[in-house]
């Protein structure tokens, strides 16, 4: 009867250990695994390894006045106090995943800094698409630097889908960076941003580097 409670006993711990093992695996830690496992083997040149890939951020952005207005996407330091968090006054921004505030977002944006290796545009308007974006980075000594983004100039010749725009731009967003985006009179746009690396400060508390590293957005991209 001892031994029979002995292997009990063992079987139970063994469980545990497992469990354990488990809360602690990529796949639940910080919800930074949420994709797909593409096994070992992707390196990066930071030395981490890639095991996940991640579903985009999707954010539909439409303009309801007369006239063009501004969308600020990101910025949370210098917006989150602002009317509309800076956009224009008719400027709607809102997450495409149901139940999700685009504040939400915002605020995640400065508190996990994340790096975006591509953004897709979607829309109707080939006008719209072609709009110029502003990548702007501040600080809150007064410097601000700010950096143009020509779509047109990521337009593929053997592109044929006039309502989509691929842009391969680098982009590290935090507090202090956001997007200024013209969205013309009347005029919607969707805008998916897909991520390379992203941040997590709890992760070292469960002994797992801040730095999540991704596999390549799952996306097809036009040739140039």
């Amino acid at each position: 009867m001892k031994k029979s409670l002995g292997n009990v006993k063992r079987l139970s711990m063994n469980t545990v250990e497992k469990y354990d093992r488990m809360a602690h695996n990529e796949s639940f830690a910080g919800f930074d695994g949420f994709g797909i496992d593409v096994g070992e083997g992707n390196f990066y040149a930071s030395g981490t390894v890639a095991s996940t890939s991640t579903e985009p951020y999707v954010l539909n952005i439409s303009n309801a006045g007369a006239g063009t207005e501004t969308a600020i996407v990101f910025g949370r330091n210098r917006y989150v106090g602002q009317a509309n968090f800076g956009s224009g006054a008719n400027i709607t921004i809102a997450m495409a995943v149901a139940g999700v505030p685009y504040e939400q977002m915002l605020q995640q944006s400065a508190s996990e800094p994340f790096e975006v290796v591509k953004t897709r545009l979607s829309s109707t308007s080939v006008t719209q698409l072609n709009q110029t974006i502003t990548y702007v980075k501040t600080d809150s000594n007064g410097q601000e630097a700010r950096t143009p983004i020509t779509v047109t100039s990521y337009l593929s010749p053997d592109q044929f889908q006039d309502t989509l725009r691929d842009i391969d731009y680098r982009i590290q967003v935090d507090g202090n960076t956001h997007l200024e985006y013209p969205i013309l009179a009347a005029q919607s746009v969707t805008m998916s941003i897909y991520i390379q690396a992203k941040v997590n400060i709890a992760k070292p508390l469960i002994q797992k580097p801040a730095v999540t590293e991704f596999s390549s957005a799952r996306i097809r991209s036009f040739r140039k």
